[in-house]
């Protein structure tokens, strides 16, 4: 099963309505509301490029859709960590250079770090943050942003389901 993301940017009061949709999908792993740029950030288990052309065409025109950021992973890594219980989460987007695999280990090294792929597109890794404290949360992203060869990064604080906006 090949890993995709997808960051999404509503208008007009949908983002409840998209978040909705999204899961009501099989092929949708997660979902959260975020904080930041982009509104929505979806996780997907596609078996190829034509499915996740046609998730992109069936988002993007959603009435309520104002843009779709199709991220497809070519490497993915994961923390073993349990974070289930944690109450903060974040998805951080990372521009960097220097050798991919290196910089995702040095990533998913920051205690709180769930996730991290690398992805196509504008940033190039997508990393996944938990902690208790939205305060830890923010030294998560700092971390990042003080590893050697880490150019910029954006983080989008996700919300649990009954925050979600009107």
């Amino acid at each position: 099963m090949k890993q995709n993301y997808v960051l999404l940017k509503t208008k007009g009061g949908k983002v409840n309505e998209v978040y909705a949709k999204l899961h009501d999908r099989d092929d949708v792993e997660d979902a959260t509301i975020t904080m930041g740029e982009h509104d929505i950030i979806a996780k997907l288990n596609l078996e190829s490029d034509e499915e996740l052309y046609s998730f992109y065409k069936e988002f993007n025109s959603l009435d309520g859709v104002e843009v779709v950021n199709v991220l497809p992973s070519f490497m993915d890594k994961t923390n073993e960590a349990d974070f289930d219980d944690m109450g903060y989460e974040a998805w951080i987007l990372v521009k960097a250079k220097g050798d991919i695999d290196t910089m995702l280990d040095k990533l998913l090294k920051i205690n709180g770090m769930a996730e991290v792929a690398a992805i196509t597109g504008e940033w190039g890794i997508l990393a996944h943050a938990y902690d208790d404290e939205i305060e830890d949360i923010g030294m998560i992203a700092l971390k990042a942003q003080d590893i050697e060869g880490v150019d910029t990064t954006e983080t989008l604080l996700a919300f649990p389901e009954h925050f979600a906006r009107p």
